[in-house]
């Protein structure tokens, strides 16, 4: 069964994954510039645009044209993962470790470090600091080759 949602989240999120009322999603142009306009929709259906984050050359009468571009296909939405409980506490128990750096190899491999490692040219993750392996099957939002601070994560979800 469809949920009630206003209908732009089902044309920007597609009906298999439509917006959530108040998700916040970030803009993306073909150019490979990304916007810093951050923006949710609201209840009624309007994309609301945090306007500190905005830049000087967009204006509010550009917002309709860059949610047109998003329509056309011209830019990509781009949408925060969503995290489930057991990511929450294994990003919690990491931290509470004081392994909050995770990243994954290109290979698929996670692991858990104390401080930012540096990836190397083979791909791998290296840090003279403690590092720990964590099953490959778990937060599956990291991609191979990307290093998080789940500190970062935990802050914006809670």
């Amino acid at each position: 069964m469809k949920k009630e949602l206003p209908r732009i989240c089902y044309i920007l999120g597609g009906e298999e994954t439509p917006l959530e009322v108040g998700e916040r999603c970030r803009v993306k142009y073909d150019s490979g510039m990304e916007d810093s306009l951050e923006f949710y929709i609201d209840q009624n259906g309007t994309p609301k645009w945090d306007a500190s984050k905005r830049p000087e050359y967009e204006s509010e009468k550009a917002d309709d044209k860059i949610i047109g571009k998003l329509v056309m296909g011209r830019a990509k939405l781009i949408r925060r993962p969503h995290y489930t409980d057991q990511d929450i506490a294994i990003m919690r128990g990491r931290v509470a470790e004081g392994t909050p750096w995770v990243a994954r190899s290109k290979y698929g491999d996670l692991y858990a470090y104390e401080e930012r490692p540096e990836i190397s040219e083979q791909g791998t993750w290296l840090s003279i600091k403690y590092c720990c392996e964590i099953n490959s099957d778990l937060l599956l939002w990291i991609k191979p080759g990307e290093c998080v601070d789940l500190r970062e994560i935990l802050r914006e979800v809670e």
